[in-house]
C-alpha cells in the first residue's frame, strides 16, 4: 500500500521508518532541501554548524531512544570507543546502592560515574571532615559545595582513590553501552544511540548575572508551597484539564520569592524546559516536573555531533536503502477532497504542480503552515472547525537561536549549560564544542576554537545596547546586541578569566556570529519562516487527534495529543508511532512498540480519589484534607478555651 507523508521532520521520519518495516511503500514531500524539519542542523557557507536550538534528549525520551538505537552508523567518537573498552568487564552500580554505603564504617563514593569503596582510606585521610559528608554521594558535588573541588585535579587524590576503584554507575554506562535492537545484518556495530555524549548537560549550575544578586536555587521556605501547588496537578485525573488553562507565572510571582520566582521562569522555564514564561500553564510544568520526577532528575544528554551529522544523516540512508523515497523542493499547496475522503494533494515544485491521488496521506507540517493549507482548501467551509482550532493553538513562539564563535579554546565549567539570567532577552546557550567528539570541524577555515550555541528566551524586552526587542532588530544589529549582552555578565567574564589562566575574553575574540537561517528581515521585524509552537494556557485543549474527518487523511506531530503532552522530540517521535499504529491496526498489522507516559500505580490511587472529589464539585482533596485540618486545629483551640 502507497503511503505519502507530508514532512521530513522526526514526526514524518519515525513514520516512515515503523511503516517501511511493515512492507508499506513511502513516499515523503518535503518542502526544504534538507530533513529534521524544525530539529534540523545545516552548515552555513562558513561551514559552521547551525540549528534552531540546542537539541537535549531528557531521561524520558523512551520513544526517541528506541529509534535511535535501530539506526545503525560505522562509526563512533575514538573516546567513546575507549571507554567501552576500557570498562566492559566493570561491575555497574546504581546510585541508590551507592548513597546505602554512607558510613565510615562501609563507605562509598562516585566521581564522573567511577565507584569507589573508601572505607579503608578513611582512616588514613589527612583532611577533615568533607569526606565524610561525601559518603554514599557524588563526591564533586561535595567538594564544589565546600570549596575544594582542586581535589578532582590533584595527581595525589586521582593516585589513591584509583586504589580503591570497585566499578562504575549504571548512568556512566548507559552513556557508552549500546544495546542494538534489531540485529544489523552484523555490517554494523553502532547505532545512533551511541552517538548521545558521554558528558550529560547539566543547567544547575549555569546561573549568571550581572547587576543583581541571584541565588542559583530555590529557596527553602517556598518548598511546602511548591509541594502543594505541583502535588495537586501530579495528583488530579479529571481536574488536570483545569490547571492546563491555569497561567503559572502570576501564581509564583505571587505566592513565591523573588530568589524561587528567578530560578523556576527567569532559569527553568525557557532555557529548561522551553515554555513562554507568560503564557506557560500549570499543568504543562507540572506534567514536565513529574516525567523528570519519576527519571529522578537525571541529567539531559545532547549529541556529540551536529544533529544531521549525529543522526538525521544516518537516518536518511537507513531509510532510503529500505525503500523509502524522498522528493524535496516538494511544498504542499492545497487539499482536494469529495464526501470524507481525500482526492488529491497539490504540491508545488519550483514551478511546476503536483498532484498525488494513490495511497494514504499523512500531514507532518509545522501547524501555523498547515492551517494556511486549510485555509486555502477550505471548499464549502468543511474544513471551518478544523481551521478553529488551530487558530487556537498557534500562538507563535519568538525564541531566536543564534552562534557565536571564538579564535580562542574557552574552557567553561564541565558538562554546564548557561543562562544569562538577568540579560534582557534572557540569553542561554552551552559551548558545544565540549561536547562533540574531536574532529567536528567548527568552520571558518578550522579558525573557531569554541562555539557556543544559544537562544534568546524573550525577544521582546529591550535590549541593553540598542534598546530595542530582538524582533525589530536586523540580524547584523541583534548579533551586535547579543555580543554586547555576553560582555555586560560579570558572572561570565570572571568565570572565563577563572578557568582559563586569568584571560580576559574580549569582544575582538568573537570573530563569528550569526542568527539561524529560519530567521528574516521582513516589514520592518524578524520573522521566522518555520513559526515555533509552543505549550500555553490556552491550547492544550484544541490540540488534534492523528484521525481527521477524512478517512484517508491523518495528522501527525508534536503538537497534536500525545501521552508525553510536551512539545518535544519525545512528543515528535510518540506521535509518529501513533499514527503508524493507527494505520497498522486498521490494516491488521502487528503494532510498532509504543511507549505510553502514564502517572505510577501508586499515585493513580490518589488521582482515582481527586476524580470523586471533583464529580461532586468539591475542590481538590489535597485542599479539603488542609480545610480539614484548620478546622479541626481551630475546634481545638477554642476548646481549649
Amino acid at each position: 500500500m502507497e503511503i505519502n507523508i507530508y514532512g521530513a521532520g522526526i514526526t514524518g521520519l519515525t513514520l516512515a521508518h515503523e511503516l517501511v518495516n511493515k512492507g508499506y511503500n513511502i513516499n515523503i514531500y518535503e518542502k526544504d532541501t534538507i530533513i529534521g524539519g524544525m530539529a534540523r542542523s545545516t552548515r552555513t557557507n562558513l561551514n559552521v554548524p547551525s540549528e534552531h536550538s540546542w537539541r537535549g534528549y531528557g531521561p524520558f525520551y523512551n520513544n526517541v531512544y528506541d529509534i535511535l538505537k535501530q539506526i545503525p552508523i560505522d562509526e563512533i567518537c575514538n573516546k567513546k570507543k575507549e571507554l567501552k573498552e576500557q570498562f566492559k568487564n566493570d561491575k555497574v552500580f546504581t546510585i541508590e546502592e551507592i548513597s546505602e554505603h554512607n558510613t565510615i564504617d562501609n563507605g562509598w563514593i562516585h566521581l564522573d560515574g567511577i565507584v569507589y569503596n573508601i572505607t579503608e582510606f578513611i582512616k588514613i585521610h589527612p583532611g577533615g571532615a568533607v569526606i565524610e559528608k561525601s559518603l554514599g554521594k557524588d563526591v564533586n558535588e561535595v567538594w564544589g559545595e565546600n570549596g575544594v573541588s582542586w581535589h578532582k585535579n590533584n595527581k595525589l587524590v586521582n593516585e589513591y582513590l584509583y586504589k580503591y576503584k570497585i566499578g562504575i554507575t549504571d548512568g556512566f554506562k548507559e552513556t557508552f553501552n549500546n544495546e542494538p535492537m534489531i540485529d544489523f545484518n552484523k555490517k554494523y556495530k553502532h547505532s545512533v544511540f551511541d552517538n548521545l555524549n558521554l558528558n550529560k548537560l547539566s543547567f544547575e549550575e549555569g546561573l549568571l548575572n550581572n547587576k543583581t544578586s541571584i541565588n542559583s536555587d530555590i529557596n527553602y521556605f517556598d518548598i511546602p508551597y511548591l509541594y502543594y501547588l505541583f502535588g495537586k496537578v501530579a495528583l488530579s485525573n479529571k481536574r488536570k484539564d483545569n490547571y492546563y488553562e491555569k497561567r503559572l507565572e502570576p501564581l509564583l510571582k505571587k505566592n513565591v520569592s523573588i530568589q524561587t520566582y528567578n530560578y523556576l521562569v527567569n532559569f527553568l522555564s525557557g532555557p529548561g524546559y522551553g515554555f513562554d514564561k507568560n503564557t506557560m500553564s500549570l499543568g504543562h510544568y507540572g506534567g514536565f516536573l513529574e516525567l523528570n520526577f519519576y527519571q529522578k532528575f537525571k541529567k539531559w544528554s545532547v549529541m556529540n555531533q551536529p544533529t544531521n551529522e549525529a543522526w538525521f544523516d544516518h537516518w536518511k540512508i537507513y531509510l532510503e536503502n529500505k525503500g523509502v523515497k524522498f522528493y524535496f523542493n516538494h511544498q504542499v499547496d492545497k487539499i482536494n477532497y469529495k464526501n470524507d475522503k481525500i482526492t488529491e494533494i497539490e504540491i508545488k515544485n519550483n514551478n511546476n504542480l503536483i498532484k498525488i491521488i494513490k495511497g494514504d496521506h499523512i500531514i507532518c507540517l509545522n501547524p501555523f503552515i498547515y492551517q494556511q493549507i486549510l485555509e486555502k482548501s477550505n471548499i464549502n467551509n468543511k474544513l471551518t472547525s478544523t481551521i478553529e482550532k488551530y487558530k487556537k493553538i498557534n500562538i507563535v513562539n519568538n525564541q531566536i537561536s543564534f552562534r557565536l564563535g571564538f579564535n580562542k579554546k574557552i574552557n567553561l565549567k564541565k558538562n554546564s549549560g548557561y543562562v544569562l539570567i538577568d540579560s534582557p532577552y534572557n540569553i542561554t546557550f552551552y559551548p558545544q564544542d565540549e561536547h562533540w567528539c574531536e574532529n567536528i570541524d567548527l568552520g571558518l577555515n578550522k579558525k573557531i576554537k569554541s562555539l557556543w550555541s544559544g537562544t534568546l528566551i524573550i525577544t521582546y524586552n529591550n535590549g541593553s545596547l540598542t534598546k530595542k526587542s530582538a524582533t525589530s532588530l536586523k540580524t547584523d544589529e541583534l548579533l551586535e546586541e547579543i555580543k554586547y549582552q555576553f560582555m555586560e555578565s560579570t558572572d561570565l567574564l570572571n568565570l572565563i578569566k577563572k578557568n582559563n589562566n586569568g584571560y580576559v575574553l574580549n569582544k575582538k575574540d568573537i570573530i563569528y556570529g550569526e542568527i539561524f537561517e529560519d530567521w528574516e528581515w521582513g516589514n520592518n521585524r524578524l520573522n521566522s519562516k518555520n513559526p515555533k509552537f509552543v505549550d500555553n494556557f490556552i491550547n492544550e485543549k484544541y490540540k488534534p487527534n492523528n484521525s481527521t474527518i477524512f478517512t484517508n487523511l491523518f495528522v501527525g506531530g508534536s503538537h497534536s495529543k500525545t501521552s508525553v503532552k510536551i512539545w518535544s522530540m519525545e512528543g515528535a517521535v510518540e506521535s509518529g508511532k501513533m499514527v503508524a499504529n493507527k494505520i497498522l491496526k486498521r490494516d491488521n498489522k502487528k503494532k510498532c512498540y509504543h511507549y505510553i507516559h502514564k502517572s505510577s500505580n501508586y499515585l493513580n490511587i490518589f488521582k482515582c480519589l481527586d476524580d470523586i472529589f471533583y464529580k461532586f464539585n468539591l475542590p481538590h482533596f489535597i485542599d479539603c484534607i488542609i480545610y480539614f485540618i484548620i478546622i479541626y486545629i481551630i475546634i481545638k483551640i477554642i476548646i481549649l478555651i
